[in-house]
């Protein structure tokens, strides 16, 4: 059974941030490879459902995506690694975080 290698590719946003804090305070965000989704569409669509969405809304989540662990709210939830298929639900990034170089 061959893998679907998970491949980023997202279309480029308008807008560069610095912090996920700088946008709309109302809405449900996820950042993925530096990218900032609106995941409030996920609600619906999560196969997992929408206690998934609501733990990890406005973090970080390349560790949920690659199946490194589950949401610390939710251990029950099975660690899944997803598929490139699952990028068909999420709608183009918002915003992309610039990372300021460290040296």
């Amino acid at each position: 059974m061959e893998h679907n290698k998970l491949v980023h590719k997202p279309k480029e946003p308008h807008k560069t941030i610095r912090s996920i804090k700088e946008l709309d305070k109302d809405k449900d965000y996820v950042v993925f490879a530096n990218y900032v989704y609106d995941v409030a569409p996920l609600r619906r669509h999560h196969p997992a459902g929408f206690q998934i969405i609501q733990a990890v809304k406005n973090k970080e989540v390349d560790r949920y995506i690659y199946g490194s662990c589950s949401p610390d709210e939710l251990p029950e939830v099975p660690i899944h690694s997803h598929s490139s298929q699952s990028f068909a639900l999420m709608n183009d990034p918002v915003a992309k975080i610039e990372i300021p170089s460290t040296f």
